[in-house]
């Protein structure tokens, strides 16, 4: 337990670090489509288990399933990440880290054990059933995230309405298998 306290408290220096650096990371305009972020998004209700439900990233969909994050209320208005999916040979990776709202709707999620940050603007959610996602320096990304694991089809055209409302219109999206997953827990 206290090696799991000094790698948290490691990853909030270093993300706290790292924050200003973040902040000034350009994106490339000529790959990264205008797209606004959520105003008004609040860390505290984005809490919670999340289920990976679609991605723009097909080499993801063939190296991972099961992809699932767990976010819980973390020191100074920050929260802990616990990662779960199934890599390509089967094997269940973990992984942990922090995650701070580094500007209103942009989320800086730090793994300390593989030394990233990666930004996530946050284009919408309701907090209680989806999120959408997005990340862009030089290629273009974005995650559609559920509460369940296998969202219902009213749902899922919310999602894509959602998507479309935002310019997500010319983009090939692929499903994250979330069916027999096997992992204990969430």
């Amino acid at each position: 337990m206290d090696s799991i306290i000094f790698r948290l408290s490691l990853a909030v220096l270093l993300l706290t670090a790292s924050e200003a650096v973040i902040r000034q990371r350009p994106k490339n305009s000529k790959t990264c489509p205008a797209v606004s972020n959520m105003d008004e998004f609040s860390m505290e209700r984005f809490n919670g288990t999340w289920y990976e439900v679609y991605t723009s990233m097909a080499n993801s969909t063939l190296v991972e399933r099961c992809d699932r994050i767990k976010l819980s209320a973390a020191a100074r208005g920050r929260l802990s990440i616990y990662r779960r999916f199934i890599n390509a040979q089967g094997i269940e990776v973990k992984s942990m880290g922090i995650a701070a709202e580094i500007e209103e709707g942009v989320v800086a999620f730090h793994y300390p054990a593989f030394m990233i940050t990666n930004l996530y603007e946050i284009i919408i959610t309701d907090y209680d059933s989806y999120a959408i996602l997005y990340y862009c320096t030089n290629d273009f990304e974005f995650w559609v995230y559920s509460r369940q694991p296998e969202p219902n089809a009213q749902l899922l055209v919310l999602i894509f309405q959602k998507l479309r409302e935002r310019g997500f219109t010319k983009v090939k999206i692929y499903r994250t298998d979330q069916l027999n997953c096997a992992m204990k827990g969430f």
